[in-house]
């Protein structure tokens, strides 16, 4: 996902609705201008390497009030990004990265984390109209299943629910342009679920046979080295 920047927020220019409607709903103005206000300084924040008093989650919890004013799907999309962004700056900030790592594209990809159940039902994906979209309905439907499983585990229960089965999963893909989730932000999310469970599942019958497979190549190649130093030993 392409990161934002505080410019980005600054020039960023919203479509309006003249009235609010379910098919067409708005935010009020002034109640928008005042929250990317307060977002792009938090962005400025970090951007000079300083933590930012507004947090991801402060942004979720933001109910925007509705009405004639910018198009709610527009504003949503650029607070999605927002919130994205402020989240890596945040967990970064914990690793011990700096900004400038965050921002600079990486050479290898950082390594997938494991998330808890909790962690997973207040993660906020991000929608977008452009790009690798995938169902809503879908996606929520599985996630509620996914959280459930999770939560089963942290409680010493059966999940009911297998890592195979999340890693495997297909959504629906949103065509045109049509408002979907990120699929990135949903695969990437859904990694994490899987590592959790896998580390409480035992070795399938795969698993075990591809060990092994590869103890029986390494005890082999073992065995031809041992061979090749006896053989010039006895030269």
């Amino acid at each position: 996902m392409t990161p934002i920047r505080s410019t980005d927020v600054e020039s960023a220019v919203l479509p309006e609705v003249r009235m609010s409607t379910s098919r067409h709903p708005g935010y009020a103005v002034d109640a928008v201008d005042d929250q990317l206000d307060a977002c792009q300084k938090a962005l400025e924040s970090w951007e000079r390497g300083e933590p930012a008093t507004l947090t991801a989650a402060d942004v979720v919890a933001v109910r925007l009030p509705k009405g004639a004013g910018y198009s709610a799907d527009a504003v949503d999309d650029l607070l999605d990004a927002i919130t994205a962004q402020l989240n890596t700056y945040e967990r970064d900030a914990a690793r011990g990265r700096t900004v400038d790592d965050v921002t600079t594209p990486a050479v290898a990809a950082p390594p997938v984390e494991p998330i808890r159940s909790h962690e997973l039902t207040t993660e906020r994906l991000p929608r977008r109209r452009v790009g690798g979209r995938y169902a809503i309905d879908e996606v929520d439907a599985f996630v509620d299943e996914v959280s459930v499983a999770l939560s089963n585990v942290e409680r010493r229960r059966p999940a009911c629910l297998h890592s195979d089965e999340i890693v495997h999963r297909e959504f629906t893909t949103v065509s045109l342009f049509g408002l979907g989730y990120d699929a990135d932000a949903v695969d990437d999310l859904l990694d994490r679920a899987a590592m959790q469970l896998r580390g409480s599942e035992p070795k399938s019958q795969l698993q075990v046979e591809d060990e092994q497979r590869q103890e029986a190549q390494l005890r082999g190649m073992l065995e031809d080295v041992q061979k090749r130093v006896r053989k010039n030993g006895a030269r």
